[in-house]
């Protein structure tokens, strides 16, 4: 195609990647279809294509939407069976793929799950797309392609979509000829802007474009910026990039250096920018945390009589449960009741009270059984094939994280052999109960 070798990264190879699968969950869903492009910046060099056994049965609405049966991948070769060709067909190459995090997050799951690593550099067409063809009403593959009149005959099978995409990426290519692709892609900050001697291009490339927690130091070498970010990299380079705002040139005028965590699992991004934003104060979080708890459940004892009530939260007491609203408190009672057979002391006479349950009677005085001190271990990813991370629990405390070997301990882990600990605070509590409600984790482990 004319043009396109004058593209600044030609000597990179890349790989237009896209998958099918049971689910959008990669801890509980399994690749069905996968298809991948070879390609020098100017033309195809190969191509990899093949159904695969997910190894269970694959829900009605998804055959229907991918025209994909359980009869047809039967015979289909395992993951396990197709992971070391896919391996050397993708090494050293650039992954790509439209929403690249939901295809590359699966593939690394599916290698996980057989003790292999996989990790490549990665690029996604969407953010690419953005930058190269700016106000179009959708970015969805389907919309784009009809938008650029790309060919997408049998939308929702690996190989149409991968060849699709591989065509969006060649139109980004013309379009964006004069542009360096990583510039494109990662928004590559104006260094002259930034006086510090320790940020150059040569850390800026050497930060991963992984789930982790990134920070930024001013010269007092105080923290003055804390983010988790499921992609480092490119959310680095954002934030280096946000020249337009006073906040954004005030920050780069005094910034002297910055650190990462990779970190594997998104949960522990969420702990530790909750942690550090709460007690570090960055100037330019501004004490901001996204998950706060408003209300609580108190318990109160007098003259025998055992409450539990839901109140806006009082800073000089603590609390049982926090919530971040009065409906997510309020559902609790609802099934504190159900579940207790207690009715909610809450509207009389057509006015709403302060939710109330008298557990005296069902309890026996007893109303903190009702909180027991459960302790547990939620088991999720970890930075590396070869490990999980743990996160331990104590009633509603956060203690800590760690990281153990996935192939020779199924996840248990003391408190002494925790690389991180916590104080108490109501926001980690709500970050867990949030991420667990979503079972994004792989299991979850009890302390008898």
């Amino acid at each position: 195609m004319p043009g396109l070798n004058t593209f600044a990264l030609i000597k990179e190879m890349y790989v237009i990647v896209d998958i099918e699968t049971t689910g959008g969950n990669k801890n509980t869903g399994r690749i069905t279809e996968i298809a991948a492009i070879k390609h020098d910046g100017e033309k195809v060099i190969d191509t990899f294509e093949t159904l695969v056994n997910p190894e269970r049965p694959i829900p009605p609405f998804v055959q229907r939407l991918t025209g994909i049966s359980d009869k047809m991948v039967a015979d289909a070769p395992l993951f396990s069976e197709i992971a070391e060709k896919f391996d050397r067909f993708t090494a050293n190459t650039i992954f790509i793929a439209h929403n690249v995090n939901f295809d590359y997050r699966f593939i690394r799951e599916e290698f996980r799950k057989i003790g292999m690593e996989f990790s490549r550099r990665k690029m996604c067409t969407v953010q690419l797309s953005r930058k190269a063809f700016p106000g179009l009403p959708s970015y969805s593959l389907g919309k784009i392609t009809a938008e650029l009149s790309i060919a997408l005959e049998g939308h929702h099978r690996a190989g149409v979509d991968a060849k699709a995409t591989t065509i969006l990426f060649e139109k980004i290519i013309q379009k964006e000829s004069q542009k360096d692709l990583f510039d494109l892609n990662f928004g590559k900050p104006d260094f002259a802007m930034i006086a510090s001697p320790l940020i150059d291009e040569e850390l800026i490339d050497s930060i991963p474009d992984e789930s982790g927690v990134f920070r930024f130091y001013n010269q007092k070498d105080e923290v003055v910026y804390v983010k988790r970010s499921q992609h480092m990299l490119t959310d680095v380079c954002k934030k280096l990039s946000e020249v337009d705002s006073k906040s954004g040139q005030d920050l780069l005028k005094d910034l002297h250096r910055i650190d990462w965590s990779p970190l594997g699992s998104d949960l522990l991004s969420q702990l530790d920018e909750a942690y550090e934003v709460l007690n570090e104060k960055p100037q330019f979080n501004a004490g901001k945390f996204s998950i706060k708890p408003r209300f609580a459940a108190y318990l109160k004892s007098e003259a025998e009589v055992v409450k539990l009530t839901l109140e806006k939260i009082r800073k000089d007491q603590k609390a049982e449960l926090y919530f971040t609203s009065f409906f997510e408190g309020l559902d609790y009672f609802k099934e504190l009741s159900s579940t207790s057979g207690i009715e909610i002391d809450y509207i009389k006479n057509g006015k709403h009270n302060t939710p109330t349950l008298d557990l005296t009677s069902a309890f026996e005085g007893e109303g903190k059984s009702i909180f027991p001190e459960t302790e547990y271990l939620i088991v999720d990813e970890g930075r590396s094939a070869s490990e999980n991370s743990v996160v331990y629990v104590r009633g509603t405390h956060v203690v800590g994280y760690g990281f153990v070997d996935s192939e020779n301990n199924d996840g248990y882990i003391s408190e002494d052999d925790l690389i991180k600990t916590f104080e108490h605070l109501p926001e980690l509590e709500l970050v867990i109960r949030k991420y667990t409600e979503k079972g994004r984790y792989q299991k979850m482990l009890y302390f008898d």
